[in-house]
């Protein structure tokens, strides 16, 4: 449905806090429900994300949000057929590092991360942590670093995946350490984590969330995190630039985008429901659990650097690798 543009310009003087848009003919904006596209599949990180989110976006704009799922290529399908969708506003994106900053270094896609999105909020960041195996001699970083030193390629680390962020992690630890250690990929983090259990591999950068238990049962050990600073989940432990490897940060995050040209009415009003969403303390705190932090500290035009700053960043970190995508 189009909008009148004296209606626009009337919207764009609106206070920020206001969410509701005046009648237009017969109806409103919103009128039909939101469709979530997510680049996974059910289960994983990125859908318990969409669905807290949804919860109070549902409550914000009066519509239900349905979820569409288009797992495939670390979510770059989803973002690019959301890319191509008419810029009415009900369309979303649940994005990620993997799509924006990732996975554009590592294959030709149909878009470009900042020209073909509207931001919309930054959500939060998902930081990894550092695991070995119980039998692995190593309690901290520069006794990990030692063990890799004294028998180059000798040690392997599982990711969930070729491009994924956990590898990128493990091969920046690589790069700023300059220590050899073989990589192992995986599809998906429960088999990653029985192989490290089951000493297939004795390293593994890994999503917080689901490591959490089996760390807490003392299955493998935890030496360090990935992010900046120390997540709340595993706050006794040191993150690796804490260790000594000045530089060291990688945190995936996520973020909502919708489609280009976006019309500057529709989108100040789900930015500012997506501002009110990430500031709930109660979507804070589901947030918080399942490790992702840091959730509304950023503006949408923090977004679009952040995207610019880390595709740069990783794309330094795959061309040193010689990371290739297979497919």
């Amino acid at each position: 449905m189009s909008i009148q543009r004296r209606t626009l310009l009337r919207l764009a003087g609106a206070a920020p806090a206001a969410l509701a848009l005046p009648a237009l003919h017969a109806e409103t904006w919103p009128s039909q429900a939101f469709k979530l596209h997510i680049g996974y599949s059910t289960g994983g990180a990125a859908d318990i994300v969409a669905r807290t989110l949804a919860v109070r976006l549902e409550k914000l704009l009066g519509q239900p949000v349905v979820f569409e799922y288009r797992p495939g290529a670390g979510g770059a399908i989803a973002a690019a057929y959301v890319a191509r969708q008419p810029a009415d506003g009900y369309q979303l994106y649940l994005a990620d590092t993997g799509s924006m900053a990732i996975i554009p270094n590592l294959r030709s896609v149909a878009y470009d991360p900042v020209r073909d999105f509207t931001p919309l909020g930054y959500v939060g960041a998902s930081g990894l942590v550092l695991l070995v195996n119980n039998d692995v001699p190593a309690t901290d970083v520069p006794s990990l670093v030692k063990l890799l030193k004294d028998k180059p390629e000798a040690y392997a680390y599982s990711s969930s995946g070729i491009g994924s962020p956990h590898q990128l992690a493990g091969e920046l630890f690589k790069q700023l350490t300059g220590t050899q250690i073989r990589h192992v990929p995986y599809r998906g983090a429960a088999p990653a984590m029985n192989d490290l259990m089951a000493g297939q591999v004795q390293v593994a950068f890994a999503t917080i969330a689901p490591a959490l238990p089996l760390i807490q049962a003392g299955r493998m050990r935890a030496i360090a995190v990935t992010s900046a600073k120390r997540s709340s989940s595993l706050k006794n432990i040191p993150t690796i630039a804490e260790q000594g490897v000045g530089g060291y940060e990688a945190t995936p995050w996520f973020a909502m985008v919708a489609p280009p040209q976006l019309p500057a009415a529709i989108a100040q009003r789900l930015q500012q429901a997506m501002a009110q969403t990430i500031a709930d303390p109660e979507v804070v705190a589901t947030l918080e659990r399942y490790g992702v932090e840091d959730a509304g500290a950023q503006t949408p035009a923090w977004l679009v650097e952040r995207i610019r700053a880390d595709h740069a960043k990783w794309g330094q970190v795959i061309k040193t690798a010689g990371i290739k995508m297979e497919g």
